[in-house]
């Protein structure tokens, strides 16, 4: 009887699959192209960039199914702008207005640092301490943290634009 011999592994089997990978990164590399915002993106960049705040311009660029959650629309939301790409087209489209109006955070802190001390000078505390409070966020002293509990389940139909 003889024993059943095995089939050494081609080392060309290694190599295809190298090639693969390899292929797969060259498709992924950065380009021109790259960045571009998809049509919803754009949207949504449009749309925080006119005043909307994120969980509603979400709604409008994405139309998301009418029961989704509102924990789940405001984490998506939160996706989509913390891409690079979205945060900086937001920031070209406020551009035009801030220079408009020239505003500046030096001048803002400063408007509010007047109006603190005008409060405070005519003895109404509550104001002065809302003036300061605005100057320091303004600044970027406060951050507002928000948690959330429980799970998210996320369907995306294969056709949808990934944000």
């Amino acid at each position: 009887m003889t024993k059943p011999t095995k089939k050494p592994k081609k080392p060309a089997e290694k190599n295809v699959v190298v090639k693969k990978l390899a292929a797969k990164q060259k498709r992924t590399k950065p380009t021109s192209l790259d960045n571009k915002l998809t049509a919803k993106q754009e949207a949504f960049a449009q749309a925080v960039a006119s005043g909307l705040n994120q969980s509603d311009a979400y709604r409008k660029a994405f139309n998301p199914k009418k029961n989704i959650k509102l924990d789940t629309v405001n984490q998506m939301a939160s996706r989509v702008m913390a891409n690079i790409k979205v945060a900086s087209r937001v920031v070209e489209l406020r551009r035009p207005a801030v220079e408009e109006v020239g505003l500046t955070l030096a001048q803002h802190l400063r408007d509010l640092k007047a109006l603190r001390d005008k409060a405070d000078a005519s003895e109404k505390y509550g104001p002065a301490v809302a003036a300061e409070v605005s100057r320091g966020r303004a600044a970027g002293l406060y951050v507002e943290k928000v948690e959330h509990s429980g799970s998210v389940t996320i369907n995306m139909d294969s056709t949808d634009e990934r944000a």
